[in-house]
């Protein structure tokens, strides 16, 4: 609820179903929270808490974003729902906000809004981060126009998403011609 304030004390908070965070309201303490597999978290948390996402997290109310004060670990069941709308981080498109350590695994879903068609060069800022370890094993992008194509190569170095030219034969669209194409 706006204005409230959560303190876990020695315990972890476990979201099983659907919760949303209001700006205003802020989880403090010792415990951790934890999004459990197959359920939802969305909205613009203020946590002095880590955060374990085994569910999905949406941040921001269609573009905003979800600040962890501790560690972000992402766990293979998990997802990271980012919408894009333009290039403002936190207003036009979606960022995740650690300040401690940031553990990827599990997916990345991209989904443009607003009627946002992103141009050459586009640069989006999603991650912010002291340290990252891990990667996200799938990403799912929405389409880009053609000749476009979602570049990850900054990804875990800025956490900057890149929109560049599409490179013949990078059929996953993650910047680099291998054998994962």
């Amino acid at each position: 609820e706006d204005g409230s304030t959560t303190n876990l004390i020695n315990g972890d908070l476990l979201i099983d179903g659907s919760t949303t965070f209001h700006s205003l309201a802020s989880v403090t303490g010792t415990g951790d929270i934890e999004v459990t597999k197959g359920s939802k978290a969305d909205g613009e948390g203020d946590l002095a808490v880590d955060f374990r996402n085994r569910g999905a997290l949406a941040p921001g109310f269609s573009a905003g974003s979800f600040s962890v004060d501790g560690d972000y670990t992402q766990l293979f069941t998990g997802t990271l729902d980012i919408e894009i709308g333009g290039l403002t981080p936190g207003t036009q498109h979606d960022e995740l906000i650690a300040t401690g350590d940031m553990h990827l695994d599990g997916e990345l879903h991209v989904k443009l809004i607003d009627g946002h068609v992103p141009a050459e060069n586009n640069a989006y800022d999603i991650l912010d981060f002291a340290t990252i370890s891990g990667t996200f094993d799938t990403f799912q992008f929405d389409v880009l126009p053609i000749g476009f194509a979602w570049d990850t190569s900054q990804l875990y170095v800025t956490g900057e998403l890149l929109v560049g030219p599409a490179l013949p034969g990078d059929y996953n669209n993650n910047g680099v011609v291998d054998a994962a194409d």
